[in-house]
């Protein structure tokens, strides 16, 4: 059986794990680690995948794949907007 899927690369900055474990904890999204796709031991490295999601749309209704991007968008910018904070704290 195939499917459909979308790679995504994230910034050197964001791991994947990161992402996935705030995607279903704040907005019920599931997003898979690209960890889960590769093959310990053996020559391709483990950390490979470490800054990708697999998303699946196998079958997923257009509004739903809109909805999950939207979800999706809301972690990623929380994610970013929270490394902003603590790259540079702002001067109260």
């Amino acid at each position: 059986m195939g499917g459909f899927f979308v790679w995504i690369i994230l910034p050197d900055k964001f791991h994947a794990k990161e992402v996935a474990q705030a995607a279903i904890k704040d907005e019920n999204l599931i997003v898979a680690e690209g960890q889960l796709f590769s093959v310990p031991n053996t020559d391709v490295s483990w950390n490979k995948f470490e800054h990708c999601l697999r998303l699946s749309f196998s079958y997923a209704e257009e509004d739903e794949l809109i909805e999950g991007v939207k979800r999706l968008k809301n972690v990623l910018v929380k994610l970013i907007e929270k490394e902003k904070k603590t790259r540079s704290p702002e001067k109260e």
